[in-house]
């Protein structure tokens, strides 16, 4: 089953609950890439990370398109209203709210228990702007081998993610970097 960006909009408005969606940044045209971009990987993403949760639009996207969404973020707030309306899409998200330490704690646990079991191979990176935070969440899930980044439009962004050897794809708020 899959719920496309245009699919989470279209429920929000028919609920009037359109403002929740507008209060998220990836609440655009970035949720069409995101999607195409993730369905069209090679091999297909399995279970994945994703960091910055916010209200957990992008999360359901990712839910849609994969086995396990692994979802993690400093701030709770209401991604659980939104998930609460595609409660199969619900059983594939796995959220953890915390002080960075516990995210970073709860990630290397996933890491030391043999990754093999969690395939992780992809990661989504949306969580503090600052490249400082950027520069710690990329080597939290670089050994997923396969990381996207949101906000790339911002150019300390983008240079980390050129200097990582990753690609920037212009016009869009995305970066993608592939292990090689």
């Amino acid at each position: 089953m899959f719920v496309g960006y245009k699919d989470i909009l279209a429920l929000f408005e028919k609920l009037n609950a359109f403002h929740f969606c507008l209060e998220t940044s990836i609440a655009s045209n970035d949720n069409d890439f995101l999607c195409k971009f993730t369905g069209s990987l090679d091999p297909p993403v399995d279970n994945m990370i994703e960091i910055g949760t916010y209200n957990g639009i992008s999360t359901l996207a990712f839910a849609s398109m994969v086995n396990v969404v692994h979802t993690f973020d400093v701030a709770y707030r209401n991604n659980e209203y939104m998930w609460s309306f595609f409660p199969e899409l619900r059983k594939k998200i796995s959220c953890c709210i915390g002080l960075q330490e516990v995210i970073d704690d709860t990630i290397s646990r996933i890491l030391a228990g043999n990754t093999k079991y969690f395939n992780l191979n992809f990661a989504f990176i949306d969580g503090s702007h600052h490249i400082e935070k950027v520069m710690h969440d990329f080597k939290l899930v670089r050994f997923c081998k396969r990381v996207l980044f949101h906000d790339a439009d911002m150019p300390w962004i983008a240079t980390f993610v050129k200097q990582i050897g990753g690609k920037v794809f212009e016009g869009t708020k995305f970066a993608y970097w592939k292990e090689q």
